[in-house]
């Protein structure tokens, strides 16, 4: 306890030596837990605007819908399924949905589309549907063409466009319908092939009554994907033909893409390590020499090297825990603000994120697993750092140290 005292005392002998020392860190703290927090919050927005189209975080399907989605394997879904599985602990909502594959048809043109069936109310809540309209809306016997899809076949508000294709269990899909509304969704594929029905409308078309092609899984923020898809899975027939897959399982090609860019992004932070070491390295070096002559004395009156060597320690870990905590304090309104405030791109790099799918903003990731590693790692480099001045103190000479 009394090296520490002596430890803590050492440190505001020279106050703008212990400042210097600890503003590097705050500073490495700082940069690390933003160049993460940035990281990350790409990725979840790449996530967010991908499971908000085609997957959700869950999604219930017949086992072999993945490698084959076919409306051959359509499963029923009715008001009781819904109410078991929304009462599934951390299920925000659930999105039932008919899936086919059609050639629509205008008087002159003819194109393939995806057909979606949809609950209007339920895509506003998931992926903003609603506040995509270019004109007109849903209407019951109507359809919803995407922009480019309705510029191919050469159709506007009121034109009639037919649709054939195959329906469950190979029946015929056929129909006429009027264009009710146009719709803008965000991502490009999207824009040049879908075609939106009512949820009813669609099970008609495709002869599906009281069935669906998947359903789609929200959940609140803060829930458990695994537990929910575990729990979920325990509500289904034992026969396996319907599963709950997660969006790791349903999107392989975007795991990848993101391992890859993290892998990246673990090249860039260890050169920022290696950057941040050497500074904190340079100021505990530059304190060290300073206090050559001091350390020479304290020896020579009878002070243990080992008490010395222990003390050094515990004054570069107390300088290394007070900037550790000031980045933290400093970073987490920074990253707050940013997590409320995405930083909007420029027109040239909006347009391009645009035309890839993905929202023209910089996002923040304010998980708290961030600031607790980031915090950890720079507060790792410190104490590895202090082992310089114990092996110094452990070899240092005794009278060149007492003369310097």
């Amino acid at each position: 306890m009394l090296l520490f005292k002596l430890a803590w005392r050492n440190l505001w002998r020279s106050r703008k030596r212990s400042l210097i020392t600890m503003s590097s860190v705050f500073f490495a703290v700082l940069l690390a837990v933003l160049a993460e927090s940035v990281n990350r919050g790409s990725h979840e927005g790449m996530i967010r605007n991908s499971v908000s189209y085609f997957t959700g975080y869950l999604q219930l399907q017949d086992s072999a819908y993945m490698e084959e989605p076919s409306l051959d394997y359509c499963f029923a879904w009715d008001e009781q399924q819904e109410s078991a599985f929304a009462a599934v602990n951390g299920v925000k909502s659930l999105v039932p949905r008919v899936q086919g594959f059609v050639l629509a048809a205008s008087s002159s043109k003819t194109r393939g589309a995806m057909v979606l069936g949809v609950d209007p109310a339920r895509e506003e809540a998931l992926n903003g549907l609603q506040s995509q309209f270019i004109a007109g809306n849903f209407e019951s016997g109507g359809i919803v063409l995407a922009d480019r899809l309705a510029e191919r076949l050469g159709l506007a508000l009121g034109d009639t466009v037919v649709l054939l294709g195959q329906g469950y269990q190979s029946q015929q899909a056929a129909g006429a319908y009027p264009v009710t509304g146009l719709v803008k969704p965000k991502l490009p594929e999207l824009r040049k092939q879908t075609a939106y029905l009512l949820l009813p409308d669609a099970q008609v078309l495709f002869a599906a009554e009281g069935m669906v092609s998947s359903v789609l899984v929200m959940p609140h923020e803060n829930a458990s994907i695994s537990s929910m898809q575990k729990q979920m899975q325990s509500l289904l027939p034992a026969d396996g033909y319907v599963m709950v897959r997660n969006w790791e399982e349903l999107l392989p090609e975007l795991l990848a893409a993101i391992e890859f860019d993290n892998a990246s992004n673990r090249i860039v932070l260890v050169i920022l390590y290696i950057v941040i070491g050497f500074g904190i390295f340079g100021t505990v070096l530059t304190m060290t020499l300073e206090r050559r002559k001091e350390f020479g004395v304290l020896v020579s009156v009878g002070m243990r090297r080992g008490r010395l060597a222990l003390m050094t320690l515990y004054e570069t870990l107390l300088l290394g825990g007070m900037g550790v905590i000031a980045g933290l304090l400093g970073s987490m309104p920074i990253v707050a603000w940013f997590y409320d405030h995405p930083v909007p791109l420029s027109a040239e790099l909006g347009e391009m994120s645009e035309n890839f799918g993905v929202d023209p903003f910089i996002y923040f990731s304010a998980d708290p697993s961030i600031f607790v590693s980031q915090a950890g790692i720079v507060m790792g480099m410190c104490a590895l750092v202090a082992l310089y001045p114990v092996l110094y103190v452990n070899k240092l000479n005794v009278l060149q140290a007492s003369r310097a």
